[in-house]
């Protein structure tokens, strides 16, 4: 028997067993290598889920080959494909049912952003006063093909996520043109001094400012960092969806509320103001405090900024007033009510329905 097990020991350890045990060897080491490229190289996307209609508060993502994932509203979620992808991204609600399937092309071992955003119905849903279509839709952006910013920047995607906001242009506080007609679903690519900026965004001819938001890029030199608007200026006629707010999203993924600047309800010219009812049929009422004595100017403008009535009232400090406005010769639609004492503007979003 012990002469048995020294044969067959002999006949394992021969040369052509070990050769043939190496080749074995090298192979499996070479599939493991391979895989493990595989698994290395692969595109990187960053899903932002910023569509905020009320029926698709989760979505469920898949590109190309890949699994299926979801994806909670103003959230964010890495996706990744092994290899290129040349397919594409399909779209679906809780229930599994098909919203949106659109061409994409990836390229393995780069990093990109998607944005989702829209309305899966216009059934509830306001149009975009801009003309813009407000259909739920899918933008990729190559964040490995952008430009560095520069020693003391960081880079910052503006991203009009709002259906029902007409297109907009920003500035940096208090003129500092940065980006020019920014339409529903587009994003832009300014570097910005790494510092505590006041954005303001404007009609597209910056005849109105509809809010500021405080940005802060202090110790963020070389991010990257997102500024979405997000949500409706007027939930009413939108399902009562989610109002309009500015988020920022920095490395790691989550969206961090901005603070509003420019709160209508309470600003140095004035204090609780406020419009109703909204939605408002035939007459609107404007009630305040106001914070200084001197004239003051009450207009209504539709959401592209353009001018429909005018008033100037004179004001007393701390005494309260209200202001009726006629709204019968108004169709139905969005509409914005200023107020304005030659160096401040409040902006409050107001609905006619007949």
């Amino acid at each position: 028997m012990v002469l048995g097990l020294n044969l067959y020991s002999q006949r394992l350890l021969s040369f052509p067993y070990l050769c043939h045990m190496k080749n074995a060897f090298r192979y499996i080491l070479t599939i493991l290598f391979l895989l493990a490229i595989q698994c290395a190289v692969s595109a990187q996307v960053l899903i932002f889920h910023n569509a905020p209609d009320t029926l698709i508060s989760t979505l469920k993502v898949k590109i190309g080959d890949g699994p299926v994932q979801s994806v909670n509203f103003r959230t964010t979620s890495i996706y990744s494909i092994g290899g290129d992808v040349d397919g594409n991204i399909s779209i679906f609600n809780s229930a599994d049912s098909l919203l949106l399937s659109t061409p994409v092309s990836l390229l393995a071992s780069k990093f990109y952003h998607c944005y989702i955003n829209g309305n899966s119905t216009m059934d509830g849903y306001a149009s975009n006063p801009s003309g813009t279509d407000n259909a739920l839709r899918a933008d990729f952006l190559s964040v490995s093909d952008l430009p560095e910013p520069g020693p003391d920047q960081s880079r910052v995607i503006f991203l009009h996520g709002g259906p029902d906001l007409p297109s907009t242009d920003v500035t940096l506080f208090p003129s500092n043109d940065l980006v020019d007609n920014l339409s529903f679903g587009e994003y832009a690519v300014v570097n910005l001094k790494s510092d505590s900026n006041n954005i303001n965004f404007r009609t597209a001819d910056s005849s109105l400012l509809l809010v500021t938001f405080n940005l802060p890029l202090e110790g963020r030199v070389g991010q990257t960092v997102v500024v979405l608007l997000s949500g409706y200026i007027a939930p009413p006629i939108n399902r009562n969806g989610p109002v309009l707010r500015g988020y920022m999203v920095v490395p790691g993924g989550d969206y961090i509320l901005l603070n509003n600047v420019t709160s209508v309800r309470d600003t140095k010219m004035a204090k609780s103001i406020s419009i109703y009812p909204n939605p408002a049929k035939n007459q609107i009422r404007m009630a305040f405090t106001p914070q200084i004595s001197g004239r003051m100017s009450i207009g209504i403008s539709d959401m592209s900024g353009r001018q429909l009535s005018f008033r100037n009232v004179d004001a007393e400090k701390h005494e309260s007033l209200i202001i009726d406005t006629d709204l019968s010769n108004l169709p139905s639609g969005q509409y914005l009510m200023t107020i304005s004492d030659g160096n401040e503007v409040s902006v409050l979003p107001f609905i006619v329905q007949k």
